[in-house]
């Protein structure tokens, strides 16, 4: 399905701000000392990563 030029723009909007949260969230665990807290940063993180693999997947597919 074809995606209008906002749509399009929206979705890289909604990447950055993903890969900007998974490089925060990794960030933010390599500060914490406390062992909960530093895995909940990192699957955080590692949640962000996924959503960033997801919307590149999904704009590689809708570009081609």
């Amino acid at each position: 399905m074809a995606r209008t030029s906002r749509e399009l723009l929206t979705l890289q909007d909604h990447l950055s701000v993903e890969n900007n949260m998974a490089q925060f969230m990794s960030a933010c665990s390599e500060l914490c000392s406390d062992p909960q807290l530093k895995t909940m940063c990192q699957n955080m993180a590692r949640d962000h990563e996924s959503h960033v693999q997801m919307l590149s997947q999904h704009l590689r597919t809708t570009l081609q």
